[in-house]
């Protein structure tokens, strides 16, 4: 793993501290490759009936590694870098609730898809302390002094949305297929007349046999 090196006396730079967060970056990538390979793997994120029951599903806290970019866009000073990479999206706190609901005809059944994707954003903006270049004793409230807020955080999470099938008689109704670029989950069956999800209605995504989640 590479480390920055700083000197007494001189002055810190945005960049020692962002080349800092790139390089741990970039083992922890490796480390994670080493053992996991590059396949997309996902942990955690059960899915369960809500509590008390009703026609919704709950996904759970869990991660997801993906291969992916070190920085497919500017990561602050720092310019985008295309070379691959294998990250870990988190969701560690919260659950994300998906509401489903039953078919109208009767003898009817429909398949719901739970997918999954990682997502890489900045956020948590703040209006942050700047000093003027051209006279340093001058404080600056944002950049330039604008006063404009600036984000402070590169999140890697997990991206969850839910994929409806078509209404169909019961047991020839077919799973949505996972939108490209996504990660089948759960399916969720349900069928006319139901009220409420159990675990008989939630099973793991598994094509060919095996499923996303371990």
């Amino acid at each position: 793993m590479d480390r920055q090196i700083v000197y007494p006396q001189t002055f810190p730079q945005d960049t020692d501290t962002l080349y800092s967060e790139r390089n741990a970056l970039i083992a922890l990538g490796y480390l994670t490759q080493a053992v996991l390979g590059t396949s997309t793997l996902v942990t955690g994120l059960a899915c369960t009936p809500t509590t008390p029951a009703s026609m919704a599903v709950v996904i759970g806290q869990g991660s997801m590694v993906s291969l992916q970019t070190i920085d497919a866009t500017a990561y602050g000073s720092l310019p985008a870098d295309s070379d691959p990479l294998v990250k870990m999206g988190i969701n560690p706190f919260g659950t994300t609730t998906f509401p489903v609901s039953a078919p109208t005809p009767a003898g009817y059944a429909i398949n719901y898809l739970i997918e999954a994707v990682f997502e890489e954003n900045d956020g948590t903006p703040e209006v942050l302390p700047f000093y003027n270049t051209a006279n340093p004793v001058q404080n600056w409230s944002g950049p330039n002094n604008s006063g404009a807020a600036v984000n402070t955080l590169r999140r890697e999470v997990i991206g969850l949305q839910l994929l409806a099938g078509t209404p169909a008689p019961s047991g020839t109704q077919v799973t949505p297929t996972p939108t490209v670029g996504w990660t089948g989950l759960y399916v969720i069956t349900t069928i006319t007349g139901q009220t409420s999800v159990t675990t008989a209605n939630i099973r793991p995504y598994a094509p060919g046999g095996v499923p996303s989640v371990f």
